[in-house]
């Protein structure tokens, strides 16, 4: 009987009998209360590495996205220059007329250039083609030479013969002789387009335009009034009728 009271009632053990197995119970719990701490750490910190992985992408795509408009807006203004680009290109810049009302006159039945011509010729005429040329993107430079109904007191032509010579640059305009009003306007024209393939020679001017194909000389003679119509018979002196018309075109296509 002393033995069993022993047991039950032991005075040497104050928490009585089963501590032990309480005290491992609490530990075990405290071991897996750690590990789940520490699992749930780990864990978290994935989570929080996912998140700024996931932030650091979502940044990357929007800037990505930020370049892929910058890109569309620079092809769609690129787009619009090239259509306007094509658009010029099948329009023409308005035609320039040099009057001798403006002061521009040749003297009467000679087709050397008045001082004041030249000097048009060489600066307004000059910058005036060098914008055509880049705006409108033209090629060629067309001048036309219209008299007026004055008959030229001359009937000794001698263009046939001389003419391609004058053209191609080895002879002189001042050489070639009118018989006609035909005759005068191409003359006219003729000095106009040799001076501005000098300036072109000399001053590195007109670029796009070919030296040997990118002027052109025609005459209208007497036949064409400035508002276009036929002109009606008329032998009386008339400074608006004499005048240089000149056009833009492209090679190829007028």
């Amino acid at each position: 009987m002393k033995r069993l009271w022993s047991f039950v009632g032991d005075e040497d053990d104050p928490f009585g009998p089963g501590t032990d197995l309480i005290i491992s119970l609490l530990a075990v719990f405290l071991v897996i209360l750690v590990i789940t701490a520490q699992s749930y750490q780990a864990a978290n910190t994935k989570y929080q590495q996912s998140v700024a992985s996931l932030d650091a992408y979502k940044s990357r795509i929007e800037k990505l996205d930020s370049l892929l408009r910058e890109e569309q807006a620079k092809n769609s203004q690129l787009s619009r220059q090239l259509l306007a680009r094509d658009s010029r290109k099948s329009q023409f810049p308005p035609n320039i007329v040099i009057t001798a009302a403006e002061g521009y006159d040749f003297p009467s039945g000679s087709a050397e250039l008045p001082s004041s011509l030249e000097t048009y010729i060489s600066t307004e005429l000059a910058n005036k083609i060098d914008e055509n040329i880049k705006e409108f993107d033209v090629d060629t430079v067309v001048v036309i030479g219209h008299t007026d109904g004055q008959a030229v007191n001359s009937s000794n032509s001698n263009l046939d013969g001389l003419v391609e010579s004058v053209a191609a640059g080895g002879k002189s305009v001042k050489e070639l002789s009118a018989g006609s009003n035909a005759d005068l306007g191409l003359m006219r024209a003729l000095a106009v387009v040799r001076k501005l393939q000098d300036i072109q020679k000399q001053g590195g001017r007109f670029k796009g335009l070919d030296p040997r194909k990118g002027f052109r000389a025609y005459s209208a003679g007497q036949l064409i009034l400035k508002n276009g119509e036929f002109a009606q018979p008329n032998p009386n002196p008339d400074k608006e009728r004499r005048r240089i018309e000149i056009r833009f075109t492209k090679s190829g296509g007028g």
